[in-house]
């Protein structure tokens, strides 16, 4: 059997690096809550995360299973591929006067 050249390998090996990526990859949508003036943030995201979890219902929105959670000193940042979902949730802290950056 002849030995396949480096450069036959490394086609290969980018052609299937692509296609598990096309296989793996999914859209991710994020959105920043500032909770300034409502309170000092403390045990925001714990509340977050049990929503995510299903331990806690906000505003009727079922739980979102792969939400990501990052807090800062003045805001959270909220991820996750269900943009209906996100929408939701956003419109809830937008109705309770909360400021937030849009969806992007």
């Amino acid at each position: 059997m002849a030995e396949e050249s480096p450069e036959h390998r490394v086609v290969m090996a980018r052609h299937l690096a692509k296609r598990w990526l096309e296989r793996q990859a999914r859209a991710e949508h994020r959105l920043k809550i500032f909770y300034a003036g409502h309170h000092d943030g403390k045990g925001f995201g714990n509340l977050l995360r049990m929503f995510r979890d299903g331990h806690l219902k906000v505003g009727g929105i079922e739980a979102i299973r792969d939400l990501g959670i990052q807090e800062e000193f003045d805001h959270i940042i909220l991820w996750s591929s269900d943009l209906e979902k996100l929408k939701r949730l956003a419109s809830y802290f937008e109705n309770r006067n909360y400021e937030t950056s849009g969806i992007w």
